[in-house]
């Protein structure tokens, strides 16, 4: 429905299916953007529980993490003191690839949770800045529909003060 430019008179007035009109159009305009709204909150919390869930990972991979590290302290304190034999070294060499897949996968991590917070954060205030746009539109319509019915309301009050000035006088006035 086009948007209205001006409302046609009636009788010293607005013409009043104008008036209910523009008014519905208000009103259908009002829950569209409301509808849009919630489907951006909708969005919103959705990156909130991805970002969450990296966290989680994140947490996770720091705990294995530590616990390879463990390990590896204690196959470093049950190695005999002695002159280390072909075992030893190599159980020693299995313990750092370990431990170095271990930092790679947490540095890949670390990697995945910062981009997926950094796009969380842009995408958070992108809808940021929509929102707020759209509330200042639907703030400027509602103060425009509350001008439309007070002006709606004045030339009613018109019509009937004109109404009562021209009634027929009864016989007893």
């Amino acid at each position: 429905m086009a948007e209205f430019q001006n409302f046609r008179s009636a009788l010293g007035g607005f013409n009043r299916e104008d008036v209910v009109h523009y008014i519905e159009f208000i009103n259908n305009k009002h829950a569209a953007q409301l509808n849009q709204l919630k489907t951006e909150l909708a969005e919103q919390r959705r990156i909130n529980q991805e970002a969450e869930d990296l966290s989680a990972q994140l947490a996770e991979a720091r705990e294995q993490i530590a616990a390879l590290e463990q390990e590896l302290e204690a196959a470093r304190a049950a190695a005999p003191k002695c002159e280390k034999t072909e075992d030893e070294l190599e159980a020693y060499r299995r313990a750092e690839r370990a431990e170095r897949r271990a930092a790679e996968r947490v540095a890949q991590l670390y990697d995945q949770a910062n981009a997926a917070l950094a796009d969380a954060a842009t995408r958070a205030d992108t809808s940021a800045a929509q929102v707020g746009q759209l509330a200042d539109s639907l703030h400027l319509q509602l103060e425009q529909l509350l001008g439309a019915i007070a002006s709606g309301k004045n030339t009613l009050l018109d019509a009937a003060a004109a109404m009562y000035a021209v009634r027929p006088l009864s016989e007893e006035e």
